[in-house]
């Protein structure tokens, strides 16, 4: 079992520049030097612990700006045991001399050690550390974004899943405590952690994208939710309406997976919207983003690189990173993908992920024009190839493939959460026959299938005329509420964007106080930093908001430091 444990750099200003404070074991010099350190109590939290150990064993008791570096996973060095450690960064806060000697208090095996503490330049200490410590020093003068929660919710989510399994294990202390199994969570959690070490290019809210609205805000009265990306309920149709007009289903082991209407009717509606598709050649799998996975995971091997939109979906990097690939982060305009940033990568990446409209989140779509570029960008490329379409009728732009003709390796996933119902957790992957072949294959060994009734659900709601009406009022709706949000930042010489589906993009001058002073004004946005954008940005869910509201919405980014994309 793995041991949860914190690392902790505290420094200060000195006129020699930034001091690191370290110590060394007075009776045991072989120990070498350390930096405060140990294993998290049981109940307690990150942050606590790491307060914790610096008094322990330094006497320091005021400390500020506690930020979460990153994760390591490490072997103690003398028992073997694997281990899980978050490294902090902290500020000293109180009045220190350079030197001193303190007696370590507490409960566990240090207790009445003498350590003798000191500050020193980092340049100084950090090649010093043992144990491993010096892992992280090159990030403390780094500007990363505090992560003290996201780090806390990568360890307490996995030890909750231990706890409900009621293991324990033998802790550093010889105290029983509850920990991680290594093959469930520690080494998730360790890749996990690159993305900790990367905090000024992906916020790190939890292990994978999937469990986003467990951890959404919760939206204080008064304050509109501009955040979230749910479509509008109302442009969604009535599910009992739909299952009243649903193909009954009594269907069990050994029957057709995909029943023949669904794949009739799919097969129609994947060709209206301009993609090549067969009935005999879909695939139904709960949800877009685990279609995205399913496709990456059973096609590419550990290592594979796979280029990625930036600024792009949120749970891309850790999904990557999570299956040990590496991503190619692709630089991204309101027409999508830059063709010649994709050209330069094309023969060394493995997969290509596309987002050909309502690319999340810019709203980029996929022009005929840059279709044509990013063809030609591709063409030679053997990468597979998965485009993912999560808004299709509603998008309100076409669908333009910028797969090459002929290419061997294409995989296109079209769910339906945006426009008939999210809880349904139902995406289509259709594409190259031997491709869709192998991932119906590995899903039998899994999951087997999707619900038929679901399934029915789908088909009832693609060949109602009502339901079909419903769709073309959201893709109207969706487009003038993107309009008029991007007309009235425009009358103000703001240039936003937001070609298609469900969100705007504006981009600020400071987005850490944008996205306060626009939630003082009512409004709660996404900080750009979510999706890899470092220049500064906010992401505005449009789906649901009031035309009326447009004009006070765009005063109110204007006030916040909204300025145009192309400055």
């Amino acid at each position: 079992m793995a041991r949860v444990r914190v690392a902790v750099y505290v420094t200060r200003p000195s006129r020699n520049g930034t001091e690191l404070l370290s110590f060394a074991h007075r009776d045991f010099p072989d120990a070498g030097i350390q930096v405060p350190a140990g294993g998290v109590d049981p109940g307690e939290d990150l942050e606590t612990a790491a307060r914790r150990e610096c008094m322990e064993e330094t006497g320091v008791t005021a400390i500020r700006d506690l930020r979460a570096l990153g994760v390591e996973q490490s072997p103690h060095p003398a028992t073997g045991q694997d281990r899980v450690t978050v490294f902090f960064h902290a500020v000293l806060d109180q009045p220190t001399a350079d030197e001193w000697r303190h007696i370590v208090g507490g409960v566990g095996t240090d207790d009445g050690m003498v350590f003798d503490c000191r500050f020193a330049p980092v340049a100084e200490v950090g090649p010093t550390l043992v144990d491993g410590q010096e892992t992280f020093v090159s990030m403390i003068a780094a500007d990363v974004r505090p992560a003290v929660a996201d780090a806390r919710q990568l360890i307490e989510r996995l030890r909750a899943q231990e706890d409900q399994a009621g293991q324990d294990f033998q802790g550093e202390d010889g105290q029983d405590s509850r920990g991680l199994p290594v093959s469930a969570g520690a080494a998730i959690l360790e890749r996990s952690g690159q993305a900790l070490r990367h905090l000024d290019r992906v916020v790190v809210t939890e292990i994978g994208a999937h469990t986003r609205a467990a951890s959404h805000p919760e939206v204080p009265t008064g304050t509109v939710d501009l955040s979230s990306g749910n479509p509008d309920p109302l442009l969604l149709p009535d599910l009992d309406r739909l299952a009243t007009e649903a193909e009954p289903v009594d269907a069990r082991y050994g029957e057709p997976r995909v029943l023949p209407r669904f794949a009739e009717t799919f097969t129609d509606y994947a060709q209206r919207q301009g993609v090549p598709a067969r009935a005999d050649t879909l695939l139904p799998l709960p949800g877009g983003l685990f279609a995205v996975e399913y496709a990456l995971s059973t096609l590419l091997s550990r290592g594979d690189r796979v280029a990625i939109e930036s600024p792009g979906h949120q749970g891309d990097v850790l999904l990557l990173r999570s299956l040990g690939l590496t991503e190619v982060p692709v630089p991204v305009d309101q027409c999508g993908m830059d063709p010649r940033a994709l050209r330069a990568v094309a023969r060394d990446v493995q997969a290509v992920l596309i987002r050909p409209r309502a690319q999340n989140p810019l709203g980029a779509a996929v022009t005929a024009a840059r279709a044509e570029e990013l063809r030609a960008a591709l063409s030679g490329s053997e990468a597979l190839i998965v485009l993912e379409d999560h808004c299709g009728p509603v998008a309100g732009a076409p669908f333009h493939s910028p797969v090459p003709d002929g290419h061997p390796a294409a995989l296109t996933v079209h769910s339906v959460s945006k426009w008939i119902a999210p809880d349904l957790r139902c995406a289509v992957v259709t594409g190259e026959p031997f491709l869709v072949d192998l991932l119906d294959r590995r899903r039998m060994l899994g999951g087997g299938w999707v619900s038929r009734r679901t399934q029915s659900l789908i088909t009832a709601a693609l060949d109602s005329p009502w339901a079909e009406e419903l769709r073309q009022r959201a893709r109207y709706a969706y487009a003038a509420r993107r309009s008029a949000l991007l007309g009235a930042l425009a009358a103000q010489g703001v240039e936003a964007l937001g070609n298609s589906g469900l969100h705007a993009y504006v981009a600020v001058r400071d987005e850490d106080a944008a996205v306060a002073g626009l939630a003082e004004r009512g409004w709660l946005v996404s900080p750009g930093r979510s999706y890899g954008d470092l220049q500064g940005g906010i992401r505005l869910t449009v789906a649901t908001l009031a035309e009326s509201d447009a004009k006070r919405l765009a005063d109110d980014i204007v006030a916040v430091g909204g300025r145009s994309w192309s400055n």
